[in-house]
């Protein structure tokens, strides 16, 4: 008998621990979509930015990966800037075309 009510005990502070970390989630959820607040990092942790100029979200410094836009945060490949090809641009062999394409200018 004892070991019966230790399991309905246990199973029934799981159920109330487990039910009042639902509510607060969804309660956290809801609040955060009202006002606008966007998810807060630890700040003892230390918080990198995402080197993308279109993302710029804060990341763990232990993060090698954006969480937000996947951008590889050890690289500083943003940090560059990179000519980009104009409308006469092969792929294939990385030079021009000589041929003018169906969008090149007349």
């Amino acid at each position: 008998m004892i070991p019966f009510l230790t399991f309905v005990f246990v199973m029934v502070v799981t159920a109330i621990l487990f039910g009042s970390w639902v509510v607060l989630s969804i309660g956290r959820f809801f609040w955060r979509a009202i006002t606008g607040q966007p998810r807060s990092m630890n700040p003892a942790m230390g918080v990198r930015p995402c080197m993308n100029p279109m993302c710029r979200s804060g990341n763990p410094m232990h993060a090698q990966f954006c969480r937000r836009c996947g951008s590889n945060l050890r690289s500083p490949v943003f940090n560059q800037h990179f000519p980009q090809p104009g409308p006469g641009f092969d792929p294939s062999n990385g030079r021009a075309n000589s041929r003018r394409g169906k969008y090149a200018r007349v």
